[in-house]
C-alpha cells in the first residue's frame, strides 16, 4: 500500500514538469491516431481491434497514473470531438481514464519490464474494461443485452490476448531501453 501511495505521489509531482505535459500530449495524439487510423472495425459500433492501448501504456511507463488517467479523459473527449461515433457517453471516458491510470500504476518507474507484469496489466484491462465496463456501457447505449456484448468480447479477447501482450511487452521493452539510454526516470 505504501508503494502505491509513493507511486501516486511521484506521479502527481510529474504533472509539474513541462516535459511531462508535452510527452503526455504527444502520446495522447498518438493514441487518437492509432485508434482512428490503425484499427479494424469487425462489427461497426460493436467490435474493433486496435493497438492504441500501447500508446497509453507507454505514456503510463514514462509519466505515471495521475497524468495518464487525466490524459485518458482528454483523449476520450478529444476523440469524440474529432471523430464522433454515436452519442457522447461518459462511460467511455471512465474506460479511458481507468486504462491510463492502471497502466501508469503498473509500469511507472519500474526498473525492469517483465512479461509477467505485461500479462497482469493486459489481463486487468481485459477483465475490468473489456468484460465488465464495455458490455455494460454498450447495453445501456445500444439496446442489446449485457450478455450479448460480453459473448462477443470473450471471443475477441481470447484471440487477441496473446497478441496484445506480445505487442505491449515489446513496446514497453523499447521504452525501457530508451529510458535507460537517456537516463530518464531511473528508479531509486
Amino acid at each position: 500500500m505504501k508503494q502505491l501511495y509513493l507511486t501516486w505521489k511521484e506521479s502527481i509531482k510529474e504533472s509539474r514538469r513541462v516535459q511531462a505535459l508535452v510527452g503526455v500530449a504527444l502520446f495522447t495524439a498518438f493514441d487518437i491516431i492509432l485508434s482512428t487510423y490503425a484499427s479494424i472495425r469487425l462489427i461497426p459500433n460493436v467490435l474493433t481491434i486496435s493497438f492504441a492501448s500501447v500508446a497509453v501504456a507507454a505514456s503510463g511507463f514514462f509519466f505515471g497514473p495521475w497524468l495518464n488517467g487525466i490524459a485518458g479523459i482528454i483523449t476520450d473527449n478529444l476523440s469524440y470531438v474529432l471523430y464522433p461515433n454515436g452519442p457522447w457517453f461518459p462511460g467511455w471516458m471512465i474506460n479511458a481514464m481507468f486504462t491510463g491510470f492502471f497502466y501508469g500504476l503498473l509500469f511507472y518507474k519500474q526498473p525492469k519490464i517483465t512479461l509477467k507484469r505485461c500479462i497482469f496489466a493486459r489481463l486487468g484491462i481485459v477483465l475490468v474494461v473489456n468484460f465488465v465496463l464495455n458490455p455494460l456501457w454498450m447495453s445501456l447505449t445500444m439496446g442489446n443485452t449485457f450478455l450479448y456484448y460480453l459473448s462477443i468480447r470473450i471471443v475477441k479477447n481470447l484471440i487477441a490476448f496473446p497478441i496484445d501482450v506480445a505487442v505491449l511487452y515489446y513496446v514497453l521493452k523499447a521504452c525501457e531501453r530508451m529510458r535507460n539510454r537517456q537516463g530518464i526516470h531511473r528508479s531509486k
